[in-house]
């Protein structure tokens, strides 16, 4: 078992890195999404920040509801 688990992680980590994670040239990109309309940064942190606060609250009421059920 132990053996299997080792061959499995020496296969991850000696395999060649994904076409996603290599490195793409700035001139490419720009290409690619060249077209998209300007973005204003302090909508998309607020946004964000919005987004994060809903899921941290979900979480806690989630898991408080489960220590009451749990009483």
């Amino acid at each position: 078992m132990q053996q299997v688990a080792l061959a499995a992680i020496d296969a991850y980590v000696h395999q060649a890195a994904p076409a996603r994670r290599q490195a793409v040239p700035v001139p490419e990109l720009m290409t690619l999404f060249g077209d998209l309309p300007p973005i204003d940064a302090q909508k998309f942190r607020a946004d964000v920040d919005q987004i994060a606060d809903s899921e941290a609250y979900s979480d806690a009421y989630e898991r408080a509801r489960q220590e009451t059920a749990g009483e």
